[in-house]
């Protein structure tokens, strides 16, 4: 009886968990298309000077990233979520595992309401300064180039690396040392934007709304979370790939083209010393 009722839960929060990632997945299409569609003369854009934005920009702006968070990021927490109804059903038989799975999801999807509010400034802070364009994408190659880099620097680091490996273990949800659900969810959450943030930020690159490198980024969390060889190679080869992708902006650039005289004049007094 008690496995059949464990099995039942699991079903519904995954089921439940499924439909609001596919609907929200569904929202950021329609939105694009709309965009398409209206040729971006009725469709909302946020103001290109950031003097320019009032109250209902920031927060059309915030639900943009926060739709765009809960697609990119429900799909990898599926299956922690379903570790933690196994965890609480054992701990706590007598109390609502349905209710305990809502304060968890909520307490995870807080760090990344945080997070898409600190996003959500700084996209207001690069329209201030014309890096973005009207289609919420970088017209500025060093910019891009640093996004880049420092992503793909980030990919190989230990603090990546011990976020990432918090985020995909579940045993570290039997371990929580937190009795409360929503504090175990925002525990697991800070872990998660640790691990992500970064990737989050290429957005900024290729277009906040860019369906098609959402889909990419989501793939490479998802290849994080469940790849099952060593993650070392993974990181690497998508941190070098970074590396090498803001590199070849950085060369370029035509800041790259300004210094490059300077380059070479140090290259020939270092020949000559």
């Amino acid at each position: 009886m008690w496995a059949n009722n464990l099995r039942l839960q699991k079903s519904f929060i995954f089921i439940t968990l499924t439909i609001i990632s596919v609907t929200t997945w569904t929202y950021m299409m329609y939105l694009v298309q709309t965009m398409k569609m209206d040729n971006m003369l009725n469709a909302w854009m946020p103001p290109q000077t950031g003097y320019a934005w009032s109250v209902i920009d920031f927060t059309q702006t915030f639900i943009m990233w926060v739709v765009m968070m809960a697609s990119m990021m429900m799909p990898s927490v599926i299956q922690m979520a379903l570790s933690f109804v196994t965890i609480f059903n054992t701990r706590n038989p007598h109390k609502s595992t349905y209710l305990a799975s809502v304060f968890f999801i909520s307490g995870y999807f807080l760090m990344w309401l945080l997070f898409s509010i600190a996003m959500t400034v700084l996209q207001w802070q690069l329209h201030e300064q014309a890096i973005l364009t009207p289609m919420m994408e970088s017209h500025n190659l060093v910019f891009s180039a640093l996004i880049l880099i420092m992503a793909g620097a980030y990919q190989i680091t230990t603090i990546k690396s011990v976020c990432l490996t918090h985020c995909r273990d579940t045993h570290y949800i039997s371990d929580d040392c937190h009795s409360s659900p929503i504090l175990m969810g925002m525990h697991h959450g800070v872990y998660c934007v640790g691990a992500c943030w970064a990737l989050m930020l290429i957005m900024f690159v290729v277009g906040v709304m860019n369906v098609m490198w959402m889909s990419v980024i989501t793939f490479m969390v998802l290849l994080e979370k469940f790849y099952p060889f060593k993650l070392i190679w993974l990181d690497y080869i998508s941190g070098f790939s970074l590396l090498i992708w803001g590199a070849y902006l950085l060369i370029t650039s035509d800041f790259f083209k300004l210094i490059l005289p300077i380059i070479e004049l140090m290259m020939w007094a270092c020949s000559h010393l």
